[in-house]
C-alpha cells in the first residue's frame, strides 16, 4: 500500500489492509477490514492465520448487555 488513500479506498472495497507497527514498538502486523465486509471465511483466517486475536469495537451499551469487561481488568484480576 502507497498511501493512507489507497488504504482508504481498499476498505471501501470490503478488502483486507495490514497495518505493521513500529519496530520498535511491538513490530507486528494487524489485518483490518471493515465489519460490515466480514464473513465466516475471514473469521477463520484470522483465527488460523493471524493470531487469532479479533477485535471488534462495540458500544459500551452493547458490552454491558453482553456482560463484557475491559480485557485489561481481566488480565490484572488474572494476575492478582
Amino acid at each position: 500500500m502507497k498511501s493512507i488513500d489507497d488504504a482508504i479506498r481498499t476498505l471501501r472495497e470490503g478488502k483486507f489492509i495490514l497495518i505493521h507497527d513500529s519496530e520498535s514498538r511491538e513490530n507486528e502486523v494487524d489485518m483490518m477490514k471493515p465489519a460490515q465486509f466480514i464473513n465466516a471465511r475471514d473469521i477463520s483466517t484470522m483465527r488460523s492465520d493471524a493470531g487469532g486475536l479479533i477485535c471488534v469495537a462495540i458500544s459500551g451499551e452493547i458490552a454491558s448487555k453482553l456482560n463484557l469487561i475491559f480485557m485489561l481488568i481481566k488480565h490484572i484480576k488474572e494476575i492478582i
